[in-house]
């Protein structure tokens, strides 16, 4: 779906990886699913420390045990299943342009 705002999209599906590639990588935005499986509070709060300015949208399933942790530690939220004009309303309240009208 961010794709079709025209946002490069990097997936990482390992959470060892996940903070290995965001202390290289200088991205403009982490998009960070709280309800897969191994994605702790931690890793975040690890990857974020290099680049506090960096913008963290937090997915989360409507009524997650997590979303609260997700409220806290992202800039926004994003419920699942996520809709496009969820997605616009979130990207555009954190300054970041998208391909959609």
């Amino acid at each position: 779906m961010l794709r079709q705002l025209a946002i490069e999209v990097e997936l990482v599906t390992c959470p060892g990886d996940f903070t290995t590639r965001i202390t290289t990588l200088s991205p403009d935005l982490l998009v960070v699913d709280f309800d897969a499986p191994g994605v702790r509070a931690e890793i975040l709060r690890a990857a974020r420390a290099p680049r506090r300015t960096t913008p963290v949208i937090g997915l989360a399933c409507y009524w997650s045990e997590r979303e609260d942790a997700a409220r806290q530690l992202a800039d926004a939220l994003v419920h699942k299943p996520p809709r496009m004009q969820e997605w616009v309303t979130q990207l555009r309240r954190l300054g970041i342009t998208t391909a959609a009208a």
